[in-house]
């Protein structure tokens, strides 16, 4: 737990360090004219700059994961919000968690960005995780066939960095590693690894 925990905090002191670098870069351009006001040109927009959002189907592997819907809006070229959501209900009574849903809200830094005319673009971002789960047991029991059911809602954390590749400006696929860690029933944390398929416009 010991190891678990040094690992987590240098995985945070890790992205707050990037944060900042982020953050200090944007203030330098902040402070360079883009153009000069005798100039007729006007600068070149590309992905990043026109397609800030994304809507489509999302999925994490870790120790207890989930694949649902998910929405991202760039506010900035460098600053986004990511929300996802999921939620599975089973019929049948002998099912020991017949409603598994959960919903998080994710803070995401853009590191950097690259496109090629048009039809390929990537970014490198660091992301920061928070959401809530929830899970309804039955309680089935097999010997009395009575059921006891009983749920909980569990707090959802976790960091790490991930890569997005965009083809043709519209198709968009996230690439996410790092720790995420849920608590405190039946708390776990852990690696995961997260992909999805989404639509930019």
């Amino acid at each position: 737990m010991r190891n678990l925990r040094a690992k987590f905090f240098v995985i945070i002191g890790f992205f707050v360090l990037s944060s900042a670098f982020v953050f200090s870069q944007e203030a330098e351009s902040n402070d360079v004219t883009l153009t000069d006001s005798s100039s007729s040109e006007t600068p070149r927009l590309n992905t990043f700059d026109e397609q800030r959002n994304a809507i489509g189907l999302y999925f994490l592997a870790a120790d207890d994961g989930y694949a649902g819907l998910q929405y991202e809006h760039y506010f900035t070229k460098k600053i986004g919000l990511t929300v996802d959501g999921s939620a599975v209900y089973k019929s049948d009574e002998t099912e020991s968690t017949p409603i598994d849903a959960n919903v998080n809200l994710q803070f995401d830094i853009s590191l950097f960005e690259y496109e090629a005319q048009k039809v390929f673009a990537y970014r490198v971002y660091a992301w920061f995780l928070g959401g809530a789960r929830y899970k309804y047991f039955s309680g089935y029991s097999y010997e009395t066939k009575t059921q006891n059911p009983y749920w909980y809602i569990n707090a959802v954390a976790g960091t790490g960095f991930g890569f997005e590749f965009i083809l043709v400006r519209h198709i968009s696929i996230p690439i996410q590693i790092g720790f995420i860690g849920e608590f405190p029933n039946g708390g776990s944390a852990g690696l995961t690894f997260g992909a999805g398929l989404r639509y930019r416009f």
